[in-house]
């Protein structure tokens, strides 16, 4: 075979035969010549195929030789310092710029040499001398690695310390111009020690301009963007500016919006501008639906929490809430009646422990008289609607409201009903105790129908009652056991009534337990039962009340005296102040003297004069109202929606069948009826009678409704909502 040939033998010459014998050559050397021309021939070609192999495994191990060092070169980069200090010398190390001599190895070096042993023997002395050129190439490239690196570093360090600054613009006043410059100073400063080109940093100086300067504005549009919308010439949403619109907007100049000091005008793009203006508008809605929604549940809300604990934790709306949302004039004027309501409250909480009495009393004080100011006349209106406020909590749950206002109810209370407390017919001690101090509590704010229970008591036990689980004969043990908590005849009586009116059980449940606990038979089905006195009393009441074109305004004390005309009527006339200062008119003093004179003989009441009196006085509207209403006899006075005086005062504007129709009474609780029959309504319409001279029917029903609206939840039964 060839390939075993040794190479030697191409170069040796074959014997041709003697060519002295031969002189023109011997057949047999002339054929080994040919032959020896073969041998050479396929020795040459065995060399030149093995250089051919040597020089392709010397390619393939350079290959691979390259292969590491991207490899390591790419490691080394990912496992350099952030600044990239060292990454050129951990891979190329040092050459002295001097003689070339390497003073310091490096990666390449290493793998250099591991990769010379398995280069081919023939090839091994050129790779040797191609190594400081492969240093020269791959330094080059690792420097500039490095570089970019550091490059990368800095501007990632820029970018971290413009936001700071950016944050620190954003988080300062925006009207605080010297700190916004020391912000804006800092990147400058930052910037001009990047080792960067001109052109790019002026194009960092530029971005850093704009980028302080939107940050500003974006601090104004979060503290006003109503401001703002201004500085860019543009309203807010729904108004029209003179400016260009939106699209066509010119960037305004940084100097002209924050006070001229800045030395360089804006660097907002356009389209940060229109950015700015959308964020704007947008923060301005948003601002407008928070100021409105506060608005809504402030005027809701606010006044009853601050009655009740002195306080109201929600956001409570400033007067540039008000003009924001409803603009400057009706905003202003909204905004007063919201602060008369808050100032109601106010006085309503300072009420709390005020005895009924006292309230009265408060409120006469601050009753103006003739040429009294405007802020006297509001300050009354003020202490009227509190004083109304304060009353109506008391009536509508009284024992609930002393609870509330006096810790010791409240302690009683949760320790009657609390989750770690017996049921009251286990415990009726903690019930007896905790009824007992409830009504004192009431008896001390002077509360004229005490009840024992809390409405939210009641409502704990009717659920007991309305569970189907609970036996019927444990439903009659807690009811007797409650009736027995009860301190007194008085109360166990009151304490029935609040149990039947919750409809805890049927007249067969009640009625003998009611008949054990308080000695007799329970009371007898509302209706006009009182005695021929009572109803006279109670029918001049509404005549004072109500026949103002006779008795003109009742001051409101006198309607607190209508309780002595039941007990001593005789002593009521003659304490009662029929003088000309006390308002009441000729006809009043003459209608009282009428009573004195046929109603009274010998301190009572003529019998024979009961119907006719009756007659004179109720206009049968009396009975139209209790028929509709029998269960609120003798706890309410009656009052004319639109009331009498307008017979007279605007002849033939309403009928007298219009005037006492049933739509048009009103039933106003008797502890109420002096703060806010013979007070506050008086005073709405005497307002009404000053305004309009002369008036119509729709007019009159226009006012009537505004009174149901302000005060209806008071009445009873209640019209409208609180």
């Amino acid at each position: 075979m060839a390939h075993v040939i040794p190479l030697s033998v191409g170069q040796r010459r074959l014997d041709t035969g003697n060519a002295v014998q031969y002189p023109q050559g011997s057949p047999i050397g002339g054929a080994m010549q040919g032959l020896g021309d073969q041998l050479s021939a396929v020795a040459e070609r065995y060399r030149q195929m093995m250089a051919q192999q040597e020089a392709f495994d010397a390619e393939i191990a350079r290959r691979k030789f390259n292969g590491q060092i991207a490899q390591a070169e790419d490691e080394a980069t990912a496992n350099a310092p952030a600044d990239s200090t060292g990454l050129h010398d951990a891979m190329y190390g040092q050459v002295s710029p001097y003689d070339g001599r390497v003073v310091k190895t490096g990666l390449s070096d290493k793998l250099f040499a591991a990769a010379l042993p398995g280069m081919p023997e023939s090839q091994r002395a050129n790779f040797a001398r191609q190594k400081e050129a492969m240093r020269g190439a791959g330094s080059l490239r690792m420097a500039a690695r490095q570089l970019q690196r550091r490059r990368d570093y800095e501007q990632a360090e820029v970018d971290t310390a413009m936001k700071t600054s950016a944050i620190a613009i954003g988080s300062a006043d925006p009207e605080d111009h010297v700190s916004f410059e020391a912000a804006r100073q800092q990147g400058l400063d930052l910037i001009d020690k990047m080792g960067v080109d001109p052109g790019i940093k002026q194009q960092m100086v530029k971005d850093w301009f704009g980028t302080a300067a939107k940050t500003r504005f974006e601090a104004l549009i979060a503290k006003d963007p109503a401001r703002a919308l201004a500085m860019f010439g543009v309203g807010a949403p729904g108004e029209s500016s003179g400016k260009n619109s939106d699209d066509h907007l010119e960037t305004p100049d940084v100097p002209q919006v924050f006070g001229g000091n800045d030395p360089a005008p804006s660097h907002l793009a356009p389209d940060d501008v229109q950015l700015l203006i959308k964020q704007a508008h947008a923060a301005t809605t948003a601002q407008l639906i928070d100021a409105r929604t506060n608005i809504a549940l402030a005027s809701l809300n606010a006044s009853d929490a601050i009655a009740k604990t002195g306080s109201y934790s929600g956001n409570m709306p400033g007067p540039a809430d008000f003009a924001g949302v409803y603009g400057a004039e009706e905003g202003g004027k909204r905004y007063h009646d919201f602060s008369l309501r808050i100032d109601v409250g106010r006085q309503a909480f300072g009420m709390r422990t005020m005895p009924n009495q006292a309230i009265h009393a408060a409120l006469r004080d601050a009753e103006p008289g003739p040429g009294s100011s405007e802020e006297e006349k509001t300050r009354y209106r003020v202490t009227a609607a509190a004083a109304l406020k304060t009353l109506g909590m008391r009536r509508a749950d009284p024992a609930g409201y002393v609870q509330e206002v006096f810790p010791i109810v409240d302690a009683a209370w949760k320790a009657a009903t609390g989750p770690d407390s017996k049921s009251e017919s286990d415990d009726p001690a903690a019930y007896k105790w905790a009824i007992a101090v409830s009504l004192a509590a009431q008896s001390q704010l002077g509360v004229e129908t005490p009840q024992p229970l809390p409405k939210a008591v009641v409502q704990s036990i009717a659920d007991t009652f309305g569970n189907k689980d609970v036996p019927q004969g444990e439903k009659g043990i807690i009811l007797r056991d409650l009736l027995a908590a009860a301190p007194d005849l008085t109360a166990r009586e009151a304490l029935s009534q609040q149990l039947t009116q919750a409809g805890l059980a049927g007249p067969a449940q009640i009625d003998p337990i009611i008949t054990t606990a308080t000695g007799r038979p329970p009371p007898a089905p509302a209706g006009d039962v009182r005695s021929g006195f009572q109803r006279v009393a109670d029918d001049f009441g509404d005549y004072l009340s109500e026949s103002v074109e006779a008795l003109g305004r009742i001051p409101h004390d006198i309607g607190l005296g209508l309780r002595d005309l039941r007990d001593s009527p005789l002593d009521f006339l003659e304490q009662l102040p029929v003088t000309p200062g006390s308002g009441l008119a000729a006809e009043g003093a003459a209608g009282l003297r009428w009573m004195a004179t046929n109603l009274l003989k010998g301190g009572k009441i003529a019998d024979e004069v009961i119907e006719p009196a009756l007659r004179a006085f109720s206009k049968n509207y009396r009975k139209t109202f209790f028929k509709e209403y029998p269960d609120l006899v003798g706890l309410v006075f009656i009052h004319h929606r639109i009331e009498q005086k307008v017979l007279k005062r605007y002849i033939g504007v309403i009928t007298n069948e219009m005037m006492h129709s049933l739509e048009n009474l009103r039933g106003i609780p008797k502890e109420l009826n002096s703060t806010l029959h013979l007070s506050t309504i008086r005073r709405e319409w005497d307002a009404f009678y000053r305004r309009n001279p002369t008036t119509t029917l729709q007019k009159l029903l226009e006012k009537a409704a505004e009174i149901d609206q302000k005060y209806g939840h008071l009445f009873n039964p209640p019209i409208g909502k609180k």
